[in-house]
């Protein structure tokens, strides 16, 4: 009995330092895993990526312009500039400024505004010019119509009642009266009418008598003759 005893003694022994072993491996095996938790993981990571050089170039022109416009700013004035011969209202100068000093606006880009506004008044104001002549050359037109469709001036008679009422505006007309009708006020029909009956007037007047003298009248007295 003894005998087994001692043997059943180092058999527990012998397993006890076993387990020991087998317990210290798993132990160590475990340290060294926890030892560099990150070694696992940076395995895994994918290093990040360096910016594209388009984007990087986007974004250093944004924080320049930013700068810039910080920079600039709005002037204390605007000098505005326009083209030869144009000039700028001042209540509207005055006013775009205050608006533009709110947006901050610097003066190159408060410019450019000013600069499509000039090139959009030039245009309206071709635009009211060239429908002004034409309204100007179709008034004329109906001018010159109703006095060919008149029955004692126009008709056959137009070219010699023409005539007629040049000679008389050459005869009586005063300094600048022959620019005007040129301008086509002499196509207008009462003006037209008048001079011929004061060109017709004078040929009348100078009708002779046997031997007596040719009278000459005035334009007045042939517009506005005395009564008896």
């Amino acid at each position: 009995m003894p005998e087994n005893v001692a043997t059943q003694d180092i058999t527990k022994v012998e397993d006890t330092k076993t387990d020991t072993k087998s317990s210290n491996t798993t132990l160590l095996d475990t340290s060294k895993s926890t030892q560099n938790p990150d070694a696992t993981k940076s395995s895994d990571q994918k290093p990040a990526e360096a910016p594209k050089p388009e984007e990087a170039k986007k974004a250093e022109e944004g924080k320049d312009s930013k700068k810039d416009d910080k920079a600039e700013g709005a002037p204390e004035k605007y000098d505005f500039k326009t083209p030869e011969g144009v000039k700028l209202d001042p209540e509207s100068v005055t006013e775009f400024s205050s608006i533009a000093k709110e947006l901050n606006l610097s003066n190159e880009k408060a410019q450019k505004f000013v600069d499509l506004a000039t090139k959009h008044t030039e245009k309206v104001t071709t635009q009211i010019k060239e429908a002004q002549e034409q309204q100007w050359a179709k008034a004329r037109e109906n001018w010159v119509s109703e006095i060919k469709a008149d029955k004692d001036v126009g008709g056959a008679n137009f070219d010699q009642s023409r005539e007629i009422a040049l000679r008389a505006v050459s005869k009586f007309g005063v300094p600048g009266l022959k620019e005007v009708f040129d301008s086509g006020w002499g196509d207008h029909p009462a003006l037209f009418r008048t001079f011929v009956n004061i060109g017709k007037a004078l040929s009348e007047d100078r009708l002779i008598d046997g031997n007596e003298p040719v009278s000459q009248k005035s334009a007045a007295e042939i517009l506005y003759p005395k009564s008896n």
